[in-house]
Formats: C-alpha cells, sequence, structure tokens
C-alpha cells in the first residue's frame, strides 16, 4: 500500500516493512491514539526485507522496517500529531493498514505489510509539486511497484516451499 513516510531517514518512495501497527481512532469525544501495538508476521518480515532489498537495490530507494501508525480520520495529520509520532519511533502513517492487521488477526491470519512513503507529510506540498515537474515520482513509482511485485512473489515462494 501507500503512505505518508514521516520517520527521520525516510524519503519519497521508500518502503516500511512493519514490525508493528498502532491503530488511532475518532471518536464523539475528539481524537483518540491508539494504545496496543499490533505485530505483524515476524517469518513473513523477515523474509520480505531481504527480497525487496535485493529487488530495490539500484533503484536510490531505501527499505525500512519499523513502527507504522493508522491515522484515524482525513486530516488528522496534523504537523504537532506527525512530529510526536516521529519522536516515537513511527516511520510511516496511512488510514488502513493497521485496520486490516487488527481484523486479520481477529481471525486467525497473522500477515506483513509493505508500505510505499507515497509523500513526505512534513516536508508539505511543494517538496512533492517539485517532484512531480522533474518527472520522478511517475518513474520511481513504476519501478518500485515492480520490484516490490517480484519481492512478494519471492518471499510467498519461501513460504510455500517453492
Amino acid at each position: 500500500g501507500s503512505a505518508g513516510g514521516i520517520g527521520e531517514s525516510v524519503r519519497s518512495y521508500d518502503i516500511n516493512v512493519p514490525t508493528q501497527a498502532v491503530c488511532g481512532a475518532w471518536t464523539r469525544k475528539g481524537w483518540k491514539p491508539g494504545l496496543k501495538p499490533m505485530a505483524t508476521d515476524s517469518a513473513l518480515t523477515g523474509r520480505l526485507i531481504p527480497a525487496l532489498s535485493s529487488e530495490l537495490r539500484c533503484s536510490r530507494r531505501r527499505v525500512h522496517s519499523g513502527s507504522h501508525y493508522t491515522i484515524g480520520h482525513y486530516f488528522l495529520e496534523t504537523a504537532a500529531i506527525l512530529n510526536r509520532l516521529r519522536e516515537s519511533g513511527v516511520l510511516t502513517i496511512d488510514l488502513e493498514f493497521a485496520v486490516y492487521l487488527d481484523v486479520l488477526g481477529a481471525v486467525g491470519i497473522s500477515t506483513a505489510g509493505v508500505l510505499r512513503a507515497s509523500d513526505l507529510p512534513l516536508k508539505g506540498i511543494a517538496y512533492h509539486d517539485s517532484l512531480e515537474r522533474k518527472g520522478v515520482a511517475e518513474e520511481d513509482a513504476r519501478e518500485i511497484k515492480q520490484g516490490i511485485l517480484a519481492a512478494l512473489l519471492t518471499a510467498l515462494e519461501q513460504d510455500t516451499g517453492g
């Protein structure tokens, strides 16, 4: 999936293979931060990281593995919230991943994720517009998507024994 990259070392189009995710929530009383981190499948994560690193080695993009946070509602990602999340070690944010992890975990399915930092919310829109004008974003996105698909196939082949 795609995510906002907020980690200090995360650049546009870098990959995060989360080790854990936290889900925040929007309630009637306002924003409620998530409390309980949910772990991803460590064996699958362990296979994905080297497969992705190998597939993307020529692309200038790095593969990270760390915390992820699912924001509970659009437009909650204020600079103050994002900076707090960054300071707590969160590398990426989105609106879905931790929910999927929670639902799949509730029915006994362990999983892992591959999240591409499609934007860097703390850098602002002008930064992303400059990448688009240079044609960097479209070219990188295509190359990275192909690398992700190849890495997923490699990791799944290892999982099924062939």
